[in-house]
């Protein structure tokens, strides 16, 4: 027994886990694949190599699916890399409404005895909360949903604009490589969406914490935003015209613009101001950025004001983060589906689900069977094997009925007959034949 309990004793102070977890878990890093876990790894400190070895994690809340990794030995003096994807409950961070923390229990078993035990923490996000640039930053490009019908909407006002201007436009993104008729792209969304007279919400937040999105495709029927809210509608409009979104935040303060051609910054996330500050510059003119407080219901500044008080104020260090929704989308950061409440309760809407001018697809054909002798002999079996129910007599087998009785006193010469195809009547000769065939079977096969 003495032994038994040195060697569990040796086996605890061998095994350790080393893990890197992520500080909040939201619906947003599951669509877009964020492992939970950044690293988690066991090691074996000891001089002899550990032989079935299991590593477990739970959670009491509900967050964490039933995960269990075995390990047929855990080398000696060496460490090993467990693999985590999956983990995490979509339906938990679909369903649940306000930020909560998560306990998570880590443990190694060695046979039914726990070795080593961890506890770790995340922070759990409601469905439409973006994690803050405390988090990963580049997941706010989740929120940037270009599919959504008031955005065509937008789009559908600012061609009239635009003709007024004397510009035609059939959204056609960069096609064209006229840094100033995409200028004035973004200046007419900005006066549609600034025509609705949104009133500022009186909500104000910090950026380096987690942030309610709310539900943009709102805005303009309440009138009513953020300017966080108002920003990521504003993104969302230039993406659904072809254009590529930049976003910018400081502390307490977000704006949005759009690149002027065909380009995207190296990461999706940046803090290079100044670099920003060139692009937007006259003579270079790359990107067009505009202040989103200007948008809001009493602010009486057109486009061309509005982009030199985003320019003043950027000089002024309101602005630290650049987010590069293109650049995202390149990472495969997608935007996320809309929850909305049905009938049935809530239900998540993809892009293809809430493009209102997406075609319908094709309805599928179904081909009637028929036993009208067109088909081989060995088609119309395989297409009687379709019918399950009981009518189907080469599954419901009665050997009463539709069944051909051959009583055979040289079994050898009747097999020849039936296999050359004989007529019925010489059939009769070779073998007392009795059969019992009802009218709609055919005879034979």
């Amino acid at each position: 027994m003495a032994g038994k309990r040195s060697a569990k004793n040796t086996i605890k102070e061998s095994v350790s886990l080393n893990y890197k977890i992520q500080q909040f878990v939201g619906y947003a890093d599951y669509f877009n694949r964020v492992p939970l876990f950044l690293t988690l790894q066991v090691a074996n400190a000891g001089s002899e190599t550990i032989e079935d070895v299991d590593v477990v994690i739970e959670s009491s809340d509900g967050l964490i699916l039933p995960f269990s990794k075995h390990l047929d030995a855990l080398p000696f003096e060496s460490s090993v890399e467990i693999a985590t994807e999956n983990i995490v409950s979509p339906l938990y961070l679909t369903e649940i409404s306000e930020i909560a923390v998560s306990s998570l229990t880590l443990k190694v078993l060695h046979g039914k005895d726990v070795v080593c035990q961890e506890k770790a923490e995340v922070t759990v996000l409601p469905f439409d909360y973006w994690c803050g640039r405390g988090g990963n930053a580049a997941l706010l490009s989740c929120f940037c949903r270009p599919k959504i019908a008031e955005c065509l909407r937008v789009l559908s006002d600012a061609q009239e604009v635009l003709k007024k201007w004397g510009v035609s436009c059939e959204w056609k993104g960069y096609q064209e490589g006229d840094k100033n008729k995409i200028r004035q792209i973004v200046a007419a969304i900005y006066a549609v969406v600034k025509r609705q007279s949104v009133e500022k919400s009186a909500a104000e937040y910090n950026y380096n914490d987690p942030v309610p999105v709310g539900d943009i495709s709102k805005i303009l029927k309440n009138r009513v935003s953020t300017s966080f809210e108002l920003a990521l509608f504003l993104a969302s409009c230039f993406e659904c015209a072809g254009l590529y979104p930049v976003l910018t935040l400081g502390d307490k303060s977000v704006s949005v613009g759009a690149w002027l051609y065909d380009n995207c910054f190296a990461d999706c996330v940046g803090d290079d101001t100044v670099l920003l500050q060139k692009y937007i510059s006259g003579g270079i003119n790359n990107i067009a950025m505009l202040d989103a407080e200007d948008v809001f219901a009493g602010k009486t500044v057109n486009y061309t004001v509005s982009e030199k008080h985003f320019s003043q104020k950027l000089e002024s260090g309101y602005y630290d983060t650049v987010i590069d929704v293109r650049r995202c989308r390149l990472g495969r950061i997608l935007p996320l589906p809309l929850k909305v409440k049905g009938i049935k309760g809530y239900e998540l809407l993809a892009e293809e689900d809430t493009n209102v001018e997406a075609a319908p697809g094709a309805l599928t054909g179904f081909k009637k069977l028929s036993f009208d002798g067109k088909a081989t002999k060995n088609k119309q079996w395989e297409r009687r094997l379709l019918d399950l129910s009981l009518k189907n007599s080469l599954l419901n087998f009665n050997p009463e009925k539709n069944v051909l009785h051959i009583i055979s006193s040289d079994l050898n010469a009747t097999y020849e007959a039936l296999a050359e195809g004989v007529p019925f009547a010489l059939l009769e000769k070779t073998a007392d034949v009795r059969a019992v065939v009802a009218d709609d079977e055919p005879f034979g096969g």
